[in-house]
């Protein structure tokens, strides 16, 4: 049996499901996985995860490591030695980090292939301004040294051979999560829909964010587009965040009446939002990718999406599937909304489409395929 070791963050709902059904496959070719994960959860996530449900060997790294925003700095000493007794027979790093950079080493000295999995833009990458250019330097020696690259999209794959990948070296394992499943959930309570509204006393138009609550994420945005619509509209906020307290400050500053906020909901928590609500806004004005545009579509529920994110140029062909916006601008966003709003025909359609788009092209087995490839496993 061979053997494929990943190396990333944590553990998330999201790639619980992938590296399990990844694990399944790999067997047919008589591979096997192994994760490190560098930390089990770090402070601002709230995934409610157990180990019971992998269906992988995993590895907590104990290195010392510190939080900052989304991302976390581990020191990753372990992994070089960790590497010498696992000799797996290939690696996967999981972004630019540290730890990165003592996997990479670690393999060139054995004489391992490693591959990048990146989800880096251009435009995520044009905001970062710490060490630019050592980090820039750094980038191009890990791909430069790397045997492939796996991308989350097609902005990533921009990036990877911008920074000196060759095309024929970068596959496609589409970000994405388990949206089956969330289809089926959102089938099944869907007829309880007009009994939800009743239940929670809501307006007649609800429009749904679901996300961390900081500037970039453009809640705010979606407050101040929905007050120049001057109609009686629902926002509901779903997620926590250290914007929280200024968001419901704006909401009474506009004169807002039906904004709700509920707080982070588990990945189940979230059927009935898809359920009750009209659509769902995405209006981001930084996102490395971007997967809650992915389940709302999954769930059936038009999505206007903001065009500054990763998987605007793989998901969305605008009024097709969905909506694209710069969210910055209020006036366009408000006229999204409006339309979206009072055209239920139009609006059911939009919901359709984005569905049948994400059974196409998004399922997790698209995800594994692109591993599978990486690794030349494929048939």
């Amino acid at each position: 049996m061979k053997k494929l070791i990943i190396i990333t963050n944590s553990p998330s709902p999201y790639r619980i499901d992938l590296f399990n059904k990844l694990c399944v496959q790999l067997e047919k070719y008589e591979w096997t996985l192994k994760i490190f994960f560098l930390v089990k959860q770090y402070e601002r996530r709230k995934w409610a995860v157990t180990e019971q449900e992998f269906r992988f060997e995993y590895l907590f790294l104990g290195d010392f490591f510190v939080t900052f925003g989304e991302g976390l700095t581990s020191v990753g000493l372990s992994i070089p030695l960790l590497i010498r007794k696992e000799s797996p027979d290939s690696v996967i790093i999981a972004n630019y980090s540290i730890p990165s950079l003592w996997a990479a080493l670690s393999c060139k000295m054995a004489e391992i292939p490693y591959h990048v999995w990146s989800g880096e833009t251009l435009i995520e990458y044009s905001f970062r301004n710490t060490f630019l250019g050592l980090r820039t330097a750094y980038r191009r020696w890990l791909l430069r040294n790397a045997q492939s690259a796996i991308a989350y999209g097609q902005r990533a794959v921009e990036y990877l051979i911008e920074n000196g990948m060759s095309v024929d070296n970068v596959h496609v394992a589409i970000n994405t999560v388990d949206t089956g499943s969330i289809e089926r959930r959102t089938l099944k309570m869907r007829p309880r829909r007009a009994e939800l509204i009743h239940k929670y006393g809501l307006p007649k138009n609800n429009i749904l964010f679901v996300g961390y609550l900081e500037s970039r994420k453009g809640a705010h945005l979606i407050l101040e587009a929905v007050q120049a619509l001057k109609h009686d509209i629902g926002v509901h906020i779903v997620g926590s965040g250290k914007q929280e307290a200024s968001l419901k400050t704006l909401a009474t500053q506009l004169g807002l009446k039906h904004i709700y906020f509920w707080g982070y909901k588990q990945k189940d928590e979230l059927t009935e939002f898809y359920v009750f609500c009209d659509m769902l806004v995405f209006p981001s004005t930084r996102e490395l990718y971007g997967l809650v545009p992915i389940e709302a579509m999954a769930a059936g529920l038009p999505i206007i999406c903001s065009e500054l994110c990763g998987c605007a140029s793989d998901l969305i062909v605008d009024n097709h599937n969905g909506l694209l916006v710069d969210p910055r601008n209020i006036t366009k966003l408000s006229e999204k909304i409006r339309m979206l709003l009072h055209n239920d025909i139009w609006r059911g359609q939009i919901g359709e489409n984005g569905q049948t788009t994400v059974k196409r092209n998004f399922q997790l087995d698209h995800t594994v395929q692109g591993f599978l490839e990486t690794l030349k496993l494929s048939c």
